[in-house]
């Protein structure tokens, strides 16, 4: 996505461990060409994903060791390639808005609680290089 109208936009948000606390404002998927936000090992911050269709240039998102209860909506962030999502405690099966996400290449999901098996449909993330 590189072109000069982008010349002094934002294109990286990296939060890591700022002791955040409360919401994290949905509104930061809007920023215009935000390619890269990190929220990693901030576990006192609920993340709310509902604003991620608009966070169209999205292509990294680290939401690691956070509060996240729902991965609903995930698949809004089609241009994702690496999406970090280890320590999330999350339960069951892998959320099925994962395997909408065409351009993802790398997948941290580790140090959670998943259960079953590996649905089939992982086989549509066909960019995919790394599952952890």
């Amino acid at each position: 996505y590189s072109d000069s109208a982008r010349v002094g936009e934002i294109q990286e948000i990296n939060l890591i461990e700022n002791r955040l606390r409360g919401t994290f404002p949905s509104v930061v998927f809007e920023i215009p060409y935000l390619e890269t936000l990190n929220i990693e090992d901030n576990a006192d911050i609920t993340i709310d994903l509902s604003g991620l269709s608009k966070a169209q240039y999205l292509k990294e998102l680290d939401l690691s060791n956070t509060y996240v209860t729902s991965l609903d909506g995930i698949e809004a962030a089609s241009n994702l390639e690496v999406l970090h999502l280890t320590g999330l405690q999350l339960k069951g099966s892998l959320p099925s808005g994962l395997f909408n996400l065409p351009n993802l290449r790398l997948l941290y999901a580790n140090d959670n609680m998943f259960s079953g098996t590996l649905p089939s449909a992982i086989g549509k993330l066909t960019e995919l290089r790394e599952l952890y």
